[in-house]
């Protein structure tokens, strides 16, 4: 889903900057953006005095505002093809050595909450670009929905097999219900 952007720069923007955007890039960080339709908004010029956080540019220095529409984001088509997915964030017990312990996971807001608690789900949340915590997504339907409520059941069977059952809400009170049995595909990310 395209998202548009006003974005206000310091001075101007020269056309060649314009063009790498247009094309693609790479962030220093490695990850590659895809092209980005931009234009400058005519008569968008803004005095940037007092604009920054730190001692800010100098007094009189100009600005201009740029539209910019951002198609990045996970293709699932490419990924998946036109089936639907379920991408799920548990917290497990630290020091869990092999995979996702069997239990029931209990979605939390993690904006609502002290300390994600060990056998939860966290629901999902969109930021600085990224999809996190619990999503389902349906390419044929063109769906990206955050889960918000219910709860996922988790048979760990061992080699990597799993057993999954969950029931869920999104922001909007729309179920989804999901079963898999095999193997998963899972990240583990420590704090």
């Amino acid at each position: 889903m395209p998202r548009v952007y006003h974005v206000l720069i310091r001075g101007g923007v020269s056309d060649r900057a314009l063009e790498v955007m247009r094309k693609g890039m790479t962030l220093a960080e490695g990850e590659k953006l895809a092209p980005v339709e931009i234009r400058v908004l005519p008569g968008q010029v803004h005095d940037l005095s007092g604009v920054s956080r730190n001692a800010g540019p100098p007094a009189g220095q100009r600005g201009t505002l740029l539209e910019m529409t951002l198609h990045q984001g996970y293709d699932l088509e490419t990924n998946f093809g036109q089936a639907d997915a379920l991408q799920i964030s548990v917290n497990v017990t630290p020091g869990s050595n092999d995979g996702i312990p069997t239990g029931t996971y209990t979605i939390v807001d993690m904006n609502e909450v002290d300390d994600l608690e060990p056998e939860t789900a966290i629901a999902g949340l969109y930021e600085y670009g990224g999809y996190y915590g619990t999503w389902y997504y349906s390419t044929g339907k063109h769906i990206e929905s955050a889960m918000k409520e219910g709860t996922v059941e988790i048979e760990n069977e061992g080699l990597d097999f799993y057993t999954i059952n969950a029931t869920f809400k999104d922001g909007y009170g729309h179920q989804v219900k999901a079963s898999y049995s095999g193997k998963l595909l899972f990240a583990t990310v420590e704090y």
